[in-house]
């Protein structure tokens, strides 16, 4: 990986995501959807545990 992602990082990124997909005013099960996609993407970009 040519960066490193650590839960800090994903948190911050996590928080932006769920910032921009509030303007959308989506559907609640839309917006439950591809937050959950969000949530496991997130996760899934940790690679380190280093600050």
């Amino acid at each position: 990986m040519p960066f490193n992602v650590n839960p800090d990082a994903r948190d911050r990124w996590l928080h932006h995501m769920r910032n921009a997909l509030d303007t959308l005013e989506l559907p609640p099960l839309y917006d439950a959807e591809i937050w959950a996609y969000l949530d496991r993407a997130a996760h899934a970009m940790v690679n380190t545990f280093e600050e």
